[in-house]
């Protein structure tokens, strides 16, 4: 490419100037109209009708035209052309046509005609749009706002008007982008510059949960941009999550809590409700929600709903099932935990004080046995297994299980639910015995039928841990058994006292996506 000149100083804008008129005049003088007429090239002063080219008049040409050019390398775009300029008459742009324009509000900016044989000012948005300078970005001009809507808002459109937008899971989460009423333009994408204030630079922004209108650091369904200045945000509103599939869910894995039969935590994850409505985020554990205690929110507080407190504490039997939910207000990230007896969470929606306190929304993240009334069996989750952490209600002590004299019964899995699957294992921890025959029958509730179960045993020359395998005495080290629902293990051993075997694992696995 050639160089050209930039125009740093117009020619003779500091020297003596005299106007040159646009159109031609009487007398044959310079005018934009003739340029230099005739008698300017006669010899002067020899020729009475030649007229002498005046310094002052060059000065002034160049002037107009350097001016001119220094004003495209500046900008690009010529001003806009004024009633005045054209010698009292409107100037008729084109469509498409380009002019920068002050308004005397919001400084120099560049504007584009609608129209063919436009004669209005800029500020007609009827006839004129307001560009935006920087590449890629996305507006919307020339808009109708709410009354409620004020600069800075992040907005939806209602019915052709736009309204503050709030993520509460109504059409209001839909949002379009940041208003400028001044501008009446929506900024959709890419730098919305000037129009906020006090954001914190590179940090993210997220339509609010409470406030319409609002944004926020604090995460939401929503995520509107980042800012890249105090006053300035870079609008990605393509980002924003939408909302998951069907049960969706990610995380929220059960462990024991500080009290392992009364209490339980849950990890940090994220799921799709039961009613299929709300993108919900449990953004840090949730820890010890005590199953002896009316619900509270928080860690350490009540998990029980108030309006099943007394059933359940007074004796839910044994081996029944409680089921372990997330409770979700409107706003998808205030959540807190409950229990219930309903696997669709029945009670919990029904229960007067987790309604007045805003949770609306639940999903089943778990469920596990009740111990005895008004405890659970500890057990933590990893992925779909489930492993429990108690002595499965046998005593002596915590994971012993005495196989003397008469059958012990362990029972596991998750009632009234499709998909069940056990994981266990045994250990043999007294090798020096030698005379003992352990055996396991497992069998699926209701339904014991030969079909319907499965035989093993440890003989003496097992290796520890290799009770429970595949074929009697084979090499495997586990076996996954699936039945449609509870199943037992009932295990008996021979008559020798001091034949102890310990539970190594004995667990479920619950493919709780699907429920």
């Amino acid at each position: 490419m050639g160089t050209t000149k930039y125009f740093i100083n117009v020619f003779a804008q500091g020297g003596f100037r005299t106007a040159v008129p646009d159109q031609a005049v009487p007398a044959g003088t310079v005018s934009y109209e003739n340029g230099w007429t005739e008698p300017y090239s006669l010899p002067y002063p020899s020729d009475p009708t030649a007229l002498p080219v005046s310094r002052p008049s060059w000065n002034q040409v160049m002037y107009d035209a350097t001016l001119s050019l220094q004003q495209y390398q500046q900008f690009g775009t010529p001003n806009f052309i004024t009633t005045a300029d054209n010698e009292g008459s409107p100037f008729l742009y084109s469509k498409d046509a380009f002019a920068l324009y002050d308004d005397g509000a919001n400084g120099v900016r560049l504007f584009q005609s609608l129209e063919n044989s436009n004669n209005t000012l800029p500020t007609d948005k009827s006839k004129w749009v307001w560009v935006r300078n920087s590449a890629g970005n996305i507006n919307l001009q020339n808009v109708t706002f709410s009354v409620s809507v004020t600069e800075g808002m992040a907005v939806y459109l209602n019915n052709g008007v736009f309204s503050p937008a709030v993520a509460n899971n109504s059409n209001a989460k839909n949002v379009v982008g940041i208003a400028s009423v001044a501008l009446n333009t929506v900024f959709q994408f890419g730098q919305c510059n000037n129009i906020l204030s006090g954001l914190t630079p590179g940090a993210p922004y997220y339509l609010s949960t409470t406030t319409p209108g609002s944004i926020t650091t604090t995460r939401s369904s929503i995520l509107i941009g980042a800012a890249y200045s105090a006053t300035s945000l870079n609008i990605n509103l393509f980002k924003s999550e939408a909302d998951w599939t069907p049960m969706y869910i990610s995380g929220l894995y059960m462990y024991p809590g500080f009290s392992p039969t009364t209490m339980y935590s849950i990890r940090a994850g994220k799921c799709r409700d039961l009613s299929n409505l709300v993108n919900a985020y449990l953004n840090n554990p949730l820890q010890d929600k005590n199953v002896t205690l009316t619900w509270s929110a928080g860690n350490s507080g009540g998990a029980v709903p108030s309006n099943i407190l007394s059933s359940w504490l007074s004796g839910v039997p044994s081996d029944n099932t409680i089921h372990i939910f997330l409770i979700v207000k409107s706003d998808g990230v205030t959540c807190d935990s409950a229990i219930d007896t309903s696997i669709t969470g029945a009670n919990i929606l029904a229960d007067p004080v987790i309604a007045a306190a805003g949770y609306i929304y639940v999903r089943r993240i778990d469920s596990t046995y009740v111990r005895s009334a008004g405890t659970i069996v500890p057990f933590a989750r990893v992925g779909m297994t489930c492993k429990r952490f108690d002595s499965f209600g046998i005593p002596p002590l915590p994971g012993v299980v005495n196989f003397n004299y008469s059958p012990q019964v362990i029972r596991f899995g998750i009632p009234a639910l499709p998909y069940c699957v056990a994981i266990f294992g045994l250990e043999i921890p007294q090798p020096s015995i030698t005379d003992y025959d352990i055996q396991a029958t497992i069998y699926e509730i209701g339904a014991q039928s030969p079909g319907s179960q499965y035989h093993n045993h440890a003989q003496y020359g097992d290796s520890p841990g290799d009770f429970f395998k595949e074929g009697p005495n084979s090499n495997a080290s586990s076996q996954v058994i699936a039945f449609n629902g509870q199943a037992n293990i009932i295990f008996t051993g021979t008559n020798k006292p001091e034949a102890v075997a310990y539970i190594s694992s004995v667990g479920w696995i619950d493919t709780r996506e699907t429920f």
